[in-house]
C-alpha cells in the first residue's frame, strides 16, 4: 500500500511545483504531419512527436536524447552508457530513500521498460497502459535536469558495465568487431566502442559525469515521441506540465566535427584467442544515414546475405565453406560502414572465403543485378521493415533510430526510398564505396584449447555471504514485506481497469476474440485477428522433441526439426526459399526438450500461400541425403561455437550433475552431440518422422490481418485429411536427487566473466 500512495503523492506534489499555460499552444507550436506523425516544437527546443494507434490500450513514451559514444573522447569514452545507468538511479521526487525508485514505480503501473545506448543517440522507452502516460512523462521530465550523479552510484554501477564490457569479450564476434570499428575509423569518435574502453570505464570520475550530463541533458538536446492510444490534447496538455518549465540548455550543445580523413590503402589485422572456428570481418566506409545512398547499399545488403537465395549464401553457407555470412549498411549520423562477417567453417581457408566476398564484389561492378533479385530484396527489405514496426515498442525502436540519424522522416519515408532503388543504383554504390583502398579487414584466428573441469573445488573454510544467519533472516523478512503489499491486486486491477475502458473494434475479452478450431484428427487452430498492421505471425508446436530421441541418437529430434527446411517432395531447398523471399515471408522451425516449434511472418495477403507451404514443410519432407549432410555440417560447426559460451558450459555441467543421462533434461557434452550427429542417416530421420509426427498433437496460432472464416477453410483443407501415429506424451520418471555442498567449477581460457547458475 506505500507504494501506490507513494505514486499518488508524487503526483500531486510535481502537479503543485509546475508551471504551465491554460492554452498549450502558447508553449506547443505545430511543426507538421507526415502520414501519421505530428511533429511540435516546444519553447525549450525539445521536439515532441505523436503518433496514435487505438488497436490495444497501451501507450509508448520515447524520449532520444542527441548524445552517444560519437560525442565522447580519450578519458571518458563509455560516459553515455555510464550515464544510462546512473539515470535509474534516482532523483529528488524519485529515489530508494522514500522508496519511489524509477524502476519501482513503473513496475508497479504494469510498465515495460528500458534504456539503451549506441554510436550517435541514447534512448529511454516505457510502454505501459494507455491510463498511466502521466507518470512516465513524471520521471522523464524529472531526470532530464535532477538526477542525482552520486559517486556512490558510480562506483556501483561502474561494476555492472564493466561485467557488462567482459561479457562481450567472451565473444570472438563482439571482439572482432571493437577492432575492426577501432582500425577503420583513425580519427573519428566511432573509433570508441560504445561501453568505452575498460581503463575510461573505470577511471572516469563522478565529477567528469556530472559534466557530461550537465553538458547534453537538456530539452533541446532531446526528442520526445508518444505512440500508441492516448488522447493528443491530453498528451499536448502532460507534456506542457511537465517540460515546458525545463529551460533550454545555457550554452549550444557542441557539436561533432572531426571528420574521418579519406582512407589511402587498405588495412588489415589478425586477432588470435581461445576459440573454435575463424571469423572474417570486411568493412567499407560509406555515407551517413540521411544520404540517399543509403537506400541501395541497404538493398544491396539484403540481396547479398538476407535468405538462402542470397548471394553470398549461395556461395558460402550452401556450398558448406561457411557457417553463417551477415551483411549490414550502418546507417549512422556520420558517414558509416558497410560489413560483412562470415564465419568460416572448420578446415576451410578464411583466405578462401575472403576471395569469394570480394569475387562477388567485383563482379556487382561489372554487372548489373536481374530485375527478379532486385524486386525480391526490395521486397524483403520493405516486409521486414513492417514486421519490426509492428506495436507501438517496436515502432519506438524504428523512429530511435531515424531521430538519431538526424532526421525523423527517415522512419517514414524508408519504404519509398527502397521502392525506389534501381539495378543502376546498386552498381554505383559498390563502385562508390567498395573499392580495395577503402577497405578494412579483420581476421580472428582461433586457438584451440580444451575447457578444464574442476569437479570438486573446495569451498573456502569461511565463506560470510553462506554463512551469515542474518541474510537468512533478512531474506525471510523481505519475502513476508512482499508478500504483505497488495501491489499485484494494483497492477492487476490497472490492467483490467484499462482494459475495460478501452473502445476495440469488437468491444470483446480478449478470450472471447480468439477463434478455436479442432479438427476430428486432433489439429487445433487459434486465431486473433488484428488489423492494426498489414503483418501477420504465426506459431505453432507437435510433440517431438528430444524427449523422444534413442538413447544411441541424441540428437535426432533436432535433425529431423531441422530436415524440415531442406526441401519437399513438391519444392527443393531453393526453390521453397525463392517462393517465401519473393513475397518477404519466412518459416523457422527449432526443437525443444518436448515440442518441435515453428514460427514465421508475412502480409495479410499471402497467409494462404505461406500456410500452404507451412504443410508442405510439414507433411511432405523431402530427406535429401545431400541436404542431410549440409545440415549436419552447420549442426557441428554450431555445437563448436557452443563450447566457447559460459553461459552453454555452465548450463550443459549443471544438467549433468543434477539429472540422470536417461533425462530429457539432462544435456550431453558437445563432443556427444557431435559424434551423435555424425552417425545419423536419412533412414533414421524417416523412421523418427514417421513414428513421431502427426496431426493430433498439431498446435498453429495465427495472429494478425487476416480474416477468420477464410484461415479456418484454409487450415481444414491443408491439415483434415493429415494422418499420423498418436503423440506419445512424456511421462515422468523417479531418479536419485543428488546434492553437491561444494561448487562444481568449470574454467575456459580467455573468458573476462563467468556465468553462476543454481539448480534445485
Amino acid at each position: 500500500m506505500l507504494r501506490v500512495l507513494a505514486v499518488a503523492l508524487i503526483l500531486l506534489s510535481f502537479t503543485s511545483q509546475a508551471v504551465f499555460a491554460k492554452d498549450s499552444a502558447e508553449k506547443i507550436r505545430f511543426i507538421e504531419q507526415r502520414e501519421n506523425i505530428v511533429e511540435y516544437h516546444l519553447s525549450n527546443g525539445m521536439r515532441l512527436l505523436l503518433l496514435q494507434d487505438r488497436t490495444t490500450p497501451v501507450v509508448t513514451t520515447l524520449i532520444v536524447y542527441h548524445v552517444g559514444s560519437r560525442n565522447e573522447a580519450v578519458g571518458y569514452t563509455g560516459a553515455t552508457h555510464l550515464l544510462e545507468h546512473m539515470l535509474f538511479k534516482g532523483t529528488p521526487t524519485f529515489n530508494k530513500e522514500k522508496g519511489t525508485q524509477i524502476a519501482a514505480v513503473l513496475e508497479s503501473i504494469g510498465a515495460y521498460y528500458n534504456a539503451s545506448t549506441s554510436l550517435d543517440r541514447t534512448n529511454y522507452f516505457q510502454t505501459m497502459p494507455s491510463d498511466k502516460l502521466e507518470v512516465a512523462l513524471q520521471i522523464e521530465a524529472d531526470r532530464m535536469r535532477n538526477s542525482f550523479i552520486r559517486d556512490s552510484d558510480r562506483q556501483s554501477e561502474m561494476t555492472v558495465v564493466r561485467n557488462e564490457l567482459e561479457g562481450g569479450e567472451n565473444d570472438p564476434e563482439s571482439v572482432l568487431n571493437t577492432h575492426t570499428y577501432a582500425t577503420s575509423y583513425r580519427e573519428h569518435p566511432y573509433h570508441h566502442p560504445t561501453i568505452g574502453w575498460r581503463s575510461d570505464v573505470e577511471g572516469v570520475s563522478t565529477e567528469r559525469l556530472k559534466a557530461f550530463y550537465d553538458t547534453f541533458y537538456w530539452p533541446n538536446n532531446a526528442t520526445l515521441a508518444l505512440i500508441g492510444d492516448f488522447e493528443k490534447d491530453e498528451a499536448l496538455r502532460l507534456v506542457e506540465k511537465y517540460f515546458s518549465p525545463i529551460p533550454s540548455s545555457p550554452s549550444p550543445i557542441p557539436s561533432v566535427y572531426t571528420v574521418e580523413p579519406k582512407q589511402q590503402g587498405e588495412r588489415r589485422f589478425l586477432l588470435r584467442r581461445s576459440g573454435e572456428l575463424q571469423i572474417i570481418h570486411l568493412a567499407w566506409h560509406i555515407t551517413n544515414g540521411r544520404d540517399p545512398d543509403i537506400y541501395p547499399l541497404t538493398v544491396l545488403s539484403t540481396l547479398l546475405s538476407q535468405g538462402v537465395t542470397s548471394r553470398l549464401h549461395q556461395q558460402l553457407v550452401e556450398k558448406q565453406l561457411a557457417v553463417s555470412v551477415e551483411t549490414v549498411a550502418g546507417r549512422f549520423r556520420d558517414p558509416g560502414l558497410f560489413e560483412v562477417v562470415v564465419t568460416v567453417q572448420a578446415g576451410v581457408k578464411a583466405e578462401k572465403v575472403e576471395k569469394i566476398v570480394r569475387q562477388e564484389i567485383e563482379f556487382l561492378k561489372e554487372n548489373y543485378v536481374t530485375q527478379e533479385e532486385l524486386k525480391r530484396a526490395k521486397t524483403l527489405t520493405n516486409t521486414y521493415f513492417a514486421y519490426n514496426t509492428d506495436g507501438s515498442a517496436a515502432i519506438a525502436e524504428q523512429l530511435t533510430e531515424a531521430i538519431s540519424n538526424g532526421d525523423w522522416h527517415l522512419y517514414t519515408d524508408f519504404t519509398k526510398g527502397i521502392d525506389a532503388v534501381t539495378d543502376q543504383q546498386i552498381q554505383t554504390v559498390v563502385k562508390k564505396y567498395l573499392y580495395d583502398d577503402n577497405l578494412t579487414v579483420g581476421c580472428f584466428e582461433p586457438i584451440n584449447e580444451d575447457t578444464k573441469t574442476e569437479e570438486d573445488e573446495p569451498t573456502p573454510k569461511s565463506n560470510k555471504f553462506l554463512e551469515n544467519d542474518d541474510f537468512e533472516k533478512k531474506d525471510k523478512a523481505f519475502l513476508k514485506k512482499v508478500t504483505d503489499l497488495p501491489s499485484s491486486k494494483y497492477i492487476n486491477g490497472d490492467i483490467i481497469k484499462s482494459l475495460a475502458a478501452y473502445r476495440s473494434e469488437t468491444n470483446l475479452s480478449f478470450a472471447k476474440r480468439i477463434n478455436r478450431v479442432e479438427l476430428p484428427n486432433g489439429a487445433v487452430l487459434l486465431n486473433l485477428q488484428r488489423k492494426s498492421s498489414p503483418t501477420v505471425a504465426f506459431r505453432g508446436s507437435l510433440l517431438a522433441g528430444t524427449y523422444l530421441d534413442p538413447k544411441d541418437k541424441p540428437m535426432l529430434s533436432y535433425i529431423t526439426a531441422g530436415m524440415l527446411q531442406s526441401g519437399t517432395k513438391r519444392n527443393s531447398k531453393y526453390e521453397l526459399a525463392r517462393e517465401l523471399e519473393n513475397i518477404g515471408a519466412f518459416i523457422d522451425f527449432s526443437s525443444d526438450t518436448f515440442y518441435v516449434e515453428f514460427d514465421g511472418r508475412c502480409l495479410g495477403k499471402d497467409v494462404e500461400k505461406v500456410i500452404t507451404l507451412l504443410a508442405e514443410q510439414l507433411r511432405e519432407p523431402a530427406f535429401s541425403p545431400e541436404e542431410l549432410e549440409k545440415l549436419k555440417t552447420q549442426a557441428i560447426s554450431y555445437l563448436k561455437q557452443e563450447k566457447e559460451e559460459t553461459f552453454s558450459q555452465a548450463y550443459t555441467h549443471l544438467t549433468q550433475k543434477i539429472f540422470p543421462p536417461d533425462s530429457p533434461f539432462y544435456t550431453r557434452s558437445v563432443e556427444e552431440r557431435i559424434q551423435s550427429i555424425e552417425s545419423i542417416s536419412i533412414k533414421d530421420v524417416e523412421r523418427f518422422y514417421k513414428e513421431h509426427y502427426g496431426p493430433n498433437s498439431l498446435v498453429l496460432s495465427v495472429v494478425g490481418d487476416v480474416e477468420p472464416q477464410n484461415l479456418e477453410k484454409v487450415f481444414r483443407r491443408l491439415f483434415e485429411n493429415w494422418s499420423g501415429k498418436k503423440a506419445k506424451p512424456p511421462t515422468a520418471k523417479p531418479f536419485n536427487i543428488k546434492t553437491y555442498k561444494e561448487p562444481q567449477i568449470v574454467s575456459m581460457k580467455d573468458k573476462a566473466n563467468a556465468d553462476i547458475l543454481i539448480g534445485q
